[in-house]
């Protein structure tokens, strides 16, 4: 077919230096000479990268807005022009095809974590701070080159749609500029509020006495778990922001959260008093001890539950409570469930290092909480009030900056301010 024909030349030849939309193709053809279309360029079309100066007579002509008036300057160039250089570098954009990490998140997610536990995490052992260390920072650096590489790959999708090229100032760098920020931006918000699990992974792992070695596996189903109800939470947030009064209703509810955190004393986590776990315990019997890291196992001929069993539900109970507050919190930055998505998932992946790293020092971040209550206020100000106030959307540029000072000024101020001693500890 010519389309395959045309893949088949520009997979045998460099790829082109300049890119072109149909409407700049069109408008450089028309008064082009030879001469001045000397260089190789490329034009989107319907069916993907083409190259003008190799791509058959057939494939040209179905472009819209290709007329044969066009297709003879085509021509001309191709016959005047010197042959290809050898050895031209290839750009960014010609390299970066639609890659399924892009299209189809889920499926990064079942490879990076089948490498994770069938790889790297095979046997159970002790996560030490520098393999913790280690993968905190592999997450963090895949969130951020997924970051990049969504910006430049939103860029080429934007300016390859007639659709949002036809609409009056569309500017397809800008757009995907927001897009990227948008997901900096989301994934900095989830990563704050999911240092709130870790507090509860500790208590957790201290309750039910398990040790160190069996920890990461927990977490890593824990974390599957919590992928799964954050799909059916995004799912559910993002067929009900469509509706204007339950935008407003997130906002509000995000800010009572956000005042809740600020004024209210924290108290202690207590499993054995949550109705839940009550009831699990009333119907699945559960053994004394552990059975290495097994989940279930047969004691005295019966099939029973593991404390790592009972570890791992409550973990999932916990991150749907804190889902609540997260997944309304990201919807006021972006409606587009992709961005929401994948900010999601890499903040969820990096969670299980992140507890490893600082598990031990989590306690001092005293004024984190703060920090976090004062990013839900503003994000659920955004949803009733500021986006509106901004003609539509608050500029993310000005979102990213306010939620990072807040949540790293709290941090930072958890250091320089010494914590005040209660009387009964200085007696």
């Amino acid at each position: 077919s010519p389309a395959s024909d045309s893949a088949n030349r520009q997979d045998e030849q460099p790829d082109p230096l300049i890119f072109l939309s149909v409407d700049q193709l069109a408008a450089l053809l028309a008064p082009a000479s030879a001469e001045r279309l000397s260089g190789r360029f490329t034009v989107f079309s319907p069916a993907g990268l083409v190259n003008p100066l190799a791509a058959s007579e057939d494939v040209l002509l179905a472009i819209p807005g290709f007329t044969r008036g066009d297709l003879a300057t085509v021509l001309a160039v191709r016959k005047s022009r010197p042959a290809n250089p050898e050895g031209q570098l290839q750009p960014m954009l010609a390299r970066l095809k639609p890659f399924i990490a892009l299209q189809d998140p889920t499926v990064f997610v079942i490879g990076v974590l089948a490498l994770d536990l069938g790889v790297f995490h095979r046997n159970a052992h002790v996560v030490e701070f520098r393999e913790a260390l280690t993968w905190s920072i592999i997450w963090v650096a895949l969130a951020v080159a997924f970051g990049f590489a969504f910006g430049e790959y939103a860029q080429y999708r934007f300016a390859n749609d007639a659709r949002l090229l036809a609409i009056p100032g569309f500017d397809p760098n800008t757009e995907a500029q927001r897009a990227m920020l948008q997901f900096f931006t989301g994934y900095i918000v989830e990563k704050a509020l999911s240092v709130d699990n870790i507090f509860v992974f500790v208590v957790v792992f201290t309750f039910f006495n398990i040790p160190a070695k069996y920890q990461h596996r927990v977490l890593f189903y824990g974390i599957i778990g919590a992928l799964v109800f954050r799909c059916i939470f995004i799912a559910i947030g993002a067929a009900l922001v469509q509706y204007h009064w339950v935008v407003v209703l997130f906002g509000v509810f995000l800010i009572l959260t956000g005042i809740k955190v600020l004024l209210t004393p924290e108290k202690p986590l207590e499993p054995d008093k949550n109705p839940v776990m009550k009831l699990l315990m009333r119907v699945l019997p559960v053994t004394p001890h552990l059975d290495g890291q097994k989940f279930f196992t047969r004691h005295n001929g019966a099939f029973m539950a593991t404390p790592l069993f009972v570890a791992l539900v409550f973990i999932e109970i916990s991150d749907i409570v804190f889902a609540v507050d997260s997944v309304p919190a990201i919807f006021a930055i972006t409606k587009e469930p992709m961005i929401v998505f994948t900010s999601n998932i890499f903040a969820i992946l990096g969670l299980r290092a992140m507890f490893f790293l600082l598990a031990g020092v989590v306690h001092k971040f005293r004024l984190l909480k703060y920090g976090l209550g004062l990013v839900l206020v503003f994000v659920g100000l955004k949803m009733v009030w500021l986006n509106e106030a901004f003609g539509g959307k608050f500029p993310i540029g000005w979102s990213l900056a306010i939620i990072s000072t807040l949540i790293g000024g709290s941090i930072l101020l958890s250091f320089l301010i010494p914590e005040k001693k209660s009387h009964d500890a200085e007696k």
